[in-house]
């Protein structure tokens, strides 16, 4: 008997000072379905709500109670990276793709304290690197992650739509269903809508187009589309799928031209776009503007 005692005695000293030496075995807390963060400890807030509208304009200085996304792709300047660090209200970092083999710099360099950064993958860099220098656990092809108010996708276009509609649309349907997220926010390297005649034409990734107008239809919260590759910064609302596209490849990269006026998507036109030898810089997005609107404006930073 006085063996049993001792015995259970001892097993519960060993789990007591289990519990003081590793003080919680739950496992990792994912943001928000399907990837884990890494890095900082970086928690989710309410955040107030808005209307879907889009306007451009000048934001002035950000009140606490806003938060900023601040995005940007085709990343090869140490300045853009400096001044996106350096600019005190960014919230949230989305990078648009093309870190020409440099992920290391221009994904894992974009890293702060309390900020996380979510990376795409563009068609000049290695996936898993990318992967591996963002603040993401999450896999090299696409993942969804939750922010404050926001659900962020993030796709791939180096892989077909088919391949990742699946996952996709349960994150947009899981989101849509949740009282406490007000937006989706799609990002991604390669243009699924843009000027047709710059760069890479929207017909090499088929189906995003399509995709994009059912998911919007069926998800309303799905308000924003965000898009490198083409070396300009371009906004444009078209027709279908009604969404707020900022198309932004100034981090670096020499300049293309914007294509012919005659082939602008419905929607996007010259107006609405800055390109040439000055523009590198970065967007900074407010989901949650001041009017009530998304604003955005882009910050340029010269050369």
């Amino acid at each position: 008997m006085k063996m049993n005692i001792m015995i259970l005695l001892t097993i519960a000293i060993f789990l007591s000072l289990s519990l003081i030496v590793s003080p919680t075995f739950a496992a990792p807390v994912r943001y928000p379905d399907s990837s884990t963060l890494r890095g900082a400890a970086l928690v989710p807030q309410a955040s107030d709500s808005s209307s879907s509208t889009t306007s451009n304009t000048n934001m002035g200085t950000t009140p606490p109670s806003w938060w900023n996304i601040c995005t940007v792709g085709d990343i090869t300047s140490e300045k853009v990276l400096n001044a996106v660090k350096n600019y005190a209200s960014c919230s949230i970092i989305v990078l648009l793709g093309d870190y020409y083999d440099k992920e290391s710099k221009f994904v894992g360099g974009f890293k702060m304290p309390g900020v996380p950064v979510l990376a795409a993958c563009g068609n000049h860099d290695d996936c898993d690197n990318v992967a591996r220098n963002d603040n993401i656990a999450g896999n090299a092809l696409n993942y969804g992650f939750k922010w404050k108010n926001a659900g962020f996708l993030i796709l791939n276009t180096d892989e077909s739509i088919g391949s990742q509609k699946g996952k996709a649309e349960l994150l947009m349907k899981r989101w849509q269903n949740d009282s406490s997220i007000k937006h989706i926010v799609v990002a991604q390297h390669k243009v699924a809508i843009t000027t047709p005649d710059a760069h890479h034409k929207e017909s090499e990734l088929k189906g995003y187009r399509t995709f994009f107008t059912d998911m919007q239809a069926k998800y309303p919260k799905f308000q924003v589309l965000l898009q490198g590759h083409n070396h300009f910064w371009q906004s444009c609302t078209p027709d279908k799928p009604p969404l707020l596209v900022i198309t932004d490849g100034t981090g670096g990269r020499k300049p293309y031209p914007l294509g012919d006026k005659a082939n602008y998507d419905d929607g996007c036109n010259a107006k609405t776009a800055l390109s040439g030898n000055n523009y590198d810089g970065f967007t900074l997005i407010n989901l949650n503007g001041p009017t009530g609107k998304i604003e955005f404006q882009h910050y340029n930073i010269g050369k």
